[in-house]
């Protein structure tokens, strides 16, 4: 099995270049990471190797059909999970050969796959779905069982060649690990887009999309963050040798200059020789000073502009910081505690037995459970949106900041400049706001886009931005699956900016690394 993509390129329908002229070929067996920021055509590029997108220009090559789990899928209503697995047809042969139909084409169809019903359905109990029927909708199912789904696809159709695009989004912790034991054992090619660095730590190679080109590094993840650092600590290196280019060319200017003006001034002194020899002397002078000065300039120009390509260089890969402002509330004051709290659905409680805890200001705690196991529940409750209806939940009196996954905090109506307009307690002008902006890689091509317009990581960075200037100091960040919907380097400007955080943190997440990162040290089991 391969991959080899030749002179691959592709452009919007506007004529806007995502990529161009990308050369790579993926050997039998090769385990391949496709990472960069939002924006930059990764899912675009897994759809051309999925033969789901023609490119602009070049040509693909795969020894066998590709089997591709999409980021998002677009589900009509009358689909089913058979629809979604690709065996409707082989479905139908069956049921048409058990009622006599022996055409060749049925057969054909089938391809031997007498069983296919029973290996459906143990695919599906083998991603945690007994209960989802090949008839039932796929729409009645929620994002993550979807996803499991598709996953299911993968032991079903034993294909030689997988491309996953974010995989793990709507995973919980049991389907990750399931993930990762099936791709570690998984014989064939794979190509993975994600932000998952437990996920992109199993694979061998790193392919980097980045500015519309496309670099290979041999190894892991780990081994790819030590490459970029070591290309971080070149890049510096270049810019303060370029300031020094800089400098040097402007000391020869200004010495050029003053060697000009003493010249300048002894030829005006010039006497005793023929008025045309002195003219000549002087014109002679002219035209020589001004090739020196203009000689100097471009080198100060030329100078200049490799600074500023250098410094535009590294300002790309130097992350963003950003801090959110810290609690005024001293830290250990208890600002909520449960005892025996439950909730009823449908007349059953939502947990087997009553949950019991406290929250105190400066706690750094993640909520853990299985997908439905009822964590965004819970949040509700702490958050005082909901009244347990078992057991009883005090509150303090403190400010909530609560970001998921989607920032709902941002109204997807509003433009960008308006948004933060809108959360600006200092009364900033608006030019300071632009500039504000700005200083969150917010540029003014991002100014007047509806914030439904914007990238997971536009809409993190802008919720930053927003709470930059506005008069609340959280007492509490809540953090519901935060990574979902963001690349690698959004993830990462996110991650800092919480870890500086001084106040008190409650996570939701999956993601072990991200845990890890923000110095969780207490545990809400579900």
């Amino acid at each position: 099995m391969s991959i080899i993509l030749h002179d691959i390129s592709y452009h919007h329908s506007n004529r806007t270049l995502v990529f161009d002229q990308i050369n790579c070929s993926i050997g039998t067996g090769e385990h391949v990471n496709l990472i960069g920021n939002n924006g930059s055509g990764k899912s675009t590029l897994l759809k051309i190797m999925a033969k789901q997108l023609p490119p602009s220009a070049g040509t693909l090559t795969v020894s066998v059909a590709p089997y591709y789990v999409p980021q998002q899928s677009s589900w009509q209503q009358n689909q089913t999970v058979a629809d979604a697995l690709n065996v409707t047809q082989s479905l139908r042969a069956l049921q048409a050969i058990l009622q006599g139909d022996a055409s060749a084409e049925n057969f054909d169809l089938l391809a031997d796959r007498w069983d296919i019903e029973t290996q459906i359905q143990e695919a599906l109990n083998n991603w945690q779905l007994d209960h989802v029927h090949h008839q039932t909708p796929i729409q009645q199912l929620s994002g993550g069982e979807q996803t499991r789904v598709l996953l299911a696809g993968m032991e079903l159709h034993q294909p030689g060649i997988i491309l996953l695009d974010e995989p793990t989004n709507h995973l919980d912790a049991r389907g990750r690990e399931q993930l990762h034991r099936f791709l570690q054992q998984f014989k064939g090619d794979l190509v993975v887009v994600s932000h998952d660095r437990s996920l992109l730590q199993l694979n061998q190679i790193t392919l980097e999309l980045q500015n519309g080109k496309l670099v290979t590094y041999g190894g892991d993840y780990e081994h790819f963050k030590q490459m970029k650092e070591a290309q971080l600590l070149a890049m510096e290196a270049a810019v303060i040798h370029q300031e020094k280019e800089l400098r040097s060319a402007q000391k020869q200017a200004r010495q050029s200059k003053e060697r000009r003006q003493r010249l300048e001034s002894r030829n005006e002194k010039i006497t005793g020789l023929p008025k045309g020899a002195i003219n000549g002397f002087r014109n002679m002078a002219e035209k020589t000073s001004g090739k020196l000065k203009g000689l100097h300039e471009d080198k100060v120009e030329q100078a200049a502009s490799a600074l500023r390509e250098k410094r535009e260089l590294l300002g790309r890969e130097h992350l963003l910081k950003i801090v959110i402002p810290g609690s005024l509330l001293h830290k250990g004051k208890i600002l909520a505690k449960a005892g025996n709290v439950n909730h009823q659905y449908a007349q059953q409680l939502l947990w087997p037995q009553g949950l019991s805890f406290q929250i105190n200001s400066g706690d750094r705690i993640a909520i853990r459970g299985n997908n439905g196991s009822g964590k965004t529940t819970l949040l509700k409750m702490i958050t005082g949106e909901l009244i347990p209806t078992q057991g009883l939940l005090e509150r303090a009196d403190f400010k909530i900041i609560y970001l998921d996954q989607d920032y709902s905090l941002l109204d997807p109506n509003n433009t960008v400049v308006e948004q933060l307009q809108q959360y600006d307690h200092l009364h900033l002008e608006p030019h300071q706001l632009k500039i504000l902006l700005h200083r969150h890689q917010l540029g003014p091509e991002h100014w007047d886009k509806k914030c439904s317009q914007l990238s997971g990581g536009e809409r993190m960075k802008l919720c930053l931005c927003c709470l930059s200037v506005s008069d609340q100091h959280p007492d509490m960040l809540i953090l519901d699956e935060p990574a979902n919907n963001l690349d690698i380097q959004s993830l990462e400007i996110l991650t800092a900016s919480i870890q500086s955080y001084e106040g008190t943190l409650l996570l939701v997440s999956h993601d072990a690394v991200l845990i890890d990162e923000l110095g969780i040290d207490q545990y809400i089991d579900l």
